[in-house]
């Protein structure tokens, strides 16, 4: 809702419409390093974060349904002291066509010091980023 629909006098009042979970849950070799912190990022309706081993997902803000997800397969390996993605960051590609590849991007590093572009619409690599995305 628009925020300024929120209120402190209303704030009490708000109720949980959904939940949405991952799925990245750590396995016998990675349960003492997931540490899972995140801020998601809501663009135009979506709402866009990334799991602890760096999964990136897309998710419709008004309904909690997963739109799309891209895992960039992180080893266990990669791993340093905690499994965490802080966040992704929204980039608009100036004067591109609204319905060009790419036009919107979601773009975060990954555990194994990857940097990663995708389409911000499908969850596809950018193929004219880094090595195709």
């Amino acid at each position: 809702s628009p925020l300024d629909q929120i209120t402190a006098e209303n704030v009490s009042k708000l109720t949980k419409v959904w939940t949405f979970h991952t799925g990245d849950m750590p396995n016998e070799a990675t349960k003492d390093k997931y540490s899972p912190e995140n801020t998601p990022l809501e663009v135009a309706g979506h709402l866009f974060a990334c799991s602890a081993k760096g999964i990136a997902i897309s998710v419709n803000a008004a309904t909690g349904k997963e739109e799309w997800r891209y895992d960039p397969k992180v080893s266990d390996d990669a791993i340093p002291y905690g499994a965490t993605c802080r966040g992704v960051a929204y980039y608009e590609v100036p004067d591109a066509a609204a319905d060009q590849a790419c036009a919107t991007r979601i773009e975060w590093g990954t555990l194994d010091a990857r940097l990663i572009a995708l389409d911000a619409k499908t969850g596809k690599p950018c193929e004219d980023f880094g090595d195709h995305g």
